[in-house]
């Protein structure tokens, strides 16, 4: 799980702080929202672990809060940039952990060298959004975002491996602070205390 979820975070968040002073896009939402997402390609198929059909992402604080999910998965992701703090919630065992927080070195996804190009407009589940060409030195890929900031569509391509996501659902409402953080009483674990097998602790290889 840790890895589809690192997956999931990696197609969400592919130029979250690259180049804030010139003219780019805006790069997370300006309100609270919660995106629906049917998974493509390589992301659906990790290694070891179930396939993934859907993820659903849902944002609050201007993007400052972030939790991932994954129908029929036993773990979910909590991401809270303000805090620069990274979480894996396990409810059936009334416990959580928290991950290292460099999402994009974990994943080898270089945000200060991203360069993006507008190629169009395009609309996916209902809304409008641009579509931009993504380039890094690991890697490339598309985005196309609304202008208030939501990623409707995203696909990345590094090395061997590809995949996507494409918004099924968007809805834009008020997020509870209890969304994005472990319930009451959920026990705080190390990493050597994690019961999961040795695979899905495994760094993926590119």
């Amino acid at each position: 799980m840790i890895r589809i979820a690192l997956t999931a975070l990696s197609l969400l968040l592919p130029t979250l702080t690259v180049a804030a002073a010139q003219d780019r896009p805006r790069l997370v939402p300006d309100r609270d929202v919660t995106v629906t997402y049917r998974v493509l390609g390589d992301a659906a198929h990790i290694a070891n672990a179930p396939a993934v059909s859907s993820v659903r992402a849902s944002f609050s604080v201007q993007g400052e809060r972030l939790r991932v999910e994954a129908p029929g998965q036993p773990a979910y992701m909590l991401l809270d940039r303000g805090a620069r703090r990274m979480l894996l919630v396990m409810p059936a065992e009334h416990s959580f952990m928290d991950l290292p927080y460099d999402v994009s070195r974990a994943l080898r996804f270089d945000e200060d060298d991203a360069h993006l190009t507008r190629r169009g407009r395009a609309t996916v589940a209902g809304l409008s959004c641009t579509d931009y060409d993504v380039q890094t030195a690991h890697g490339r890929g598309t985005a196309c975002l609304t202008d208030d900031g939501v990623m409707l569509r995203a696909q990345v391509a590094t090395g061997d491996r590809s995949g996507g996501l494409e918004a099924t659902g968007v809805s834009y409402a008020p997020q509870p602070n209890a969304l994005f953080t472990p319930p009451a009483g959920f026990q705080r674990l190390e990493i050597p205390q994690l019961r999961l097998p040795s695979h899905a602790l495994a760094p993926s290889r590119n």
